[in-house]
């Protein structure tokens, strides 16, 4: 079987030999604008291929993805450097002043009064008669989760119409940062738009972040280190589920097989079948965890099960023993993407030895990988703290503020070191509003939006 590096070049030659081929007729025949234009859309066309056949090729794709996981993780990589760097630029243009700030709000807030117009809340709050921020501050008051107990309610039976047009696709639950698990309606091609958005710029500041380190982000499998629930429903049949599974994709990109994510859910299980396939990979595009407590999970595992993932390593086969509680014909599904590489299990065990102390795990096991991405201020601080020793000299960042109610900031400063990470706020995202306060927490005027 071709690698996919050998394959990019048969491409770039192919490009080549069709661009030959179209000068020599060039040459040869004779025609009007039309046949020239022709020529020269294909003569593009050829050249592009080429070019981007080769950016692909110095990438090292991993070989191990199927051709759907590479098309995608190909296809992030070139959004990457065009559409989410313009995405950038635009946002970083909008900084430059309050009012352009402002008026990039504005955008967005319109926009999303249009989507919710025709909706009970939006007929309830005038919307049709929005024209602006101040026309929806007069008609939308502020108000916390309980006070929008109504919508909620009509939302959470599934109602039509509610927040946004049509029914709800999922309530999306909260982790109870702040007290009771809440839950949010919403609509999947709003979600996907959404979270598109905020993914193409994330990957844009990996690549930033990776540069800047002198580190490159590689066309190889995402060490992505997540247990998603199983899916359920509530009383009334509307799909409940965390943030977190939409942000999975269900192609194959990532070093854990995409049939693990569905249909294991026990956490310890999880963390055991994650480390076997991570440690398998001699290299991988990122470490992607965002809760550090997950992370250290992973650690102790892989130390209080040492001799067992190498021994999975080495035999390219999981444990029965360890995995008794996973189905059979999924065991047997999952054994399909290992091979027997007792190289590398010689390998991890010369580094760590018994597996007791794993000092600078990630930088030594993967010494390619270019970042690890995971929360680090806030209640997150501690467990990072924690995490630093087994990080090595890797660079960490968290990419955004996010909860479920939405993206609030974008890192764009990309510090790595303890200094508090600062975020710019997403403009195009949501509309955000500050209510000043004083340090009891208590109102001291009315809504304002301001920059400084």
């Amino acid at each position: 079987m071709r690698t996919y590096e050998e394959l990019l070049n048969l491409a770039t030659a192919a490009a080549a030999l069709l661009l030959s081929g179209l000068a020599f007729a060039m040459l040869q025949l004779s025609g009007g604008p039309l046949t020239f234009a022709a020529f020269g859309v294909l003569a593009t066309l050829s050249v592009t291929a080429a070019v981007v056949s080769q950016y692909l090729r110095l990438q090292q794709p991993c070989n191990t993805l199927g051709w759907r996981g590479f098309l995608m993780l190909s296809l992030l990589k070139l959004l990457g450097v065009t559409w989410a760097r313009y995405s950038v630029w635009d946002l970083k243009r909008a900084y430059k002043s309050g009012s352009a700030m402002r008026a990039k709000q504005q955008q967005t807030l319109m926009q999303l009064v249009e989507q919710s117009r025709e909706t009970i809340f939006g007929r309830d709050h005038g919307f049709a008669e929005v024209r602006g921020i101040e026309d929806f501050r007069a008609r939308v008051p502020v108000r916390n989760y309980n006070e929008l107990d109504k919508y909620n309610q009509l939302a959470y039976r599934g109602e039509p119409d509610v927040y946004f047009k049509g029914r709800p696709d999922c309530l999306f639950k909260t982790s109870g940062t702040t007290g009771k698990n809440k839950t949010f309606s919403v609509i999947r091609p709003i979600a996907e738009r959404s979270l598109m958005s905020i993914f193409m710029l994330v990957y844009y500041t990996r690549e930033l972040l990776a540069s800047r380190h002198g580190r490159q982000y590689k066309l190889k499998r995402l060490f992505v280190v997540r247990n998603l629930p199983k899916d359920r429903q509530n009383e009334f049949g509307v799909p409940i589920a965390p943030l977190t599974k939409y942000f999975h994709t269900p192609v194959d990109i990532y070093t854990t097989p995409v049939e693990a994510f569905k249909k294991i859910h026990d956490a310890d299980t999880g963390f055991y079948v994650h480390s076997v396939f991570a440690l398998w990979h001699e290299q991988i595009g990122e470490v992607n965890v965002f809760f550090p407590t997950n992370l250290i999970s992973l650690v102790r595992c892989v130390s209080s099960n040492w001799d067992s993932v190498l021994s999975d390593i080495e035999n390219g086969k999981l444990s029965a023993e360890k995995l008794k509680d996973v189905d059979k014909e999924l065991l047997s599904l999952l054994n399909q993407y290992l091979s027997p590489k007792p190289e590398r299990a010689a390998q991890l065990r010369s580094l760590f030895g018994d597996g007791k102390d794993l000092s600078g795990f990630f930088e030594k096991a993967w010494p390619n990988v270019p970042f690890v991405m995971l929360a680090r201020s806030g209640s997150f601080e501690s467990p990072y703290r924690f995490l630093k020793k087994y990080l090595g000299n890797v660079p960490t960042f968290c990419p955004f503020i996010i909860s479920t109610e939405g993206l609030f900031g974008i890192n764009l400063n990309l510090e790595t070191d303890d200094r508090p990470e600062t975020y710019h706020p997403f403009l195009s995202g949501s509309f955000v509003e500050f209510i000043p306060i004083d340090a009891d927490g208590n109102d001291l005027g009315s809504r304002c939006w301001r920059t400084s």
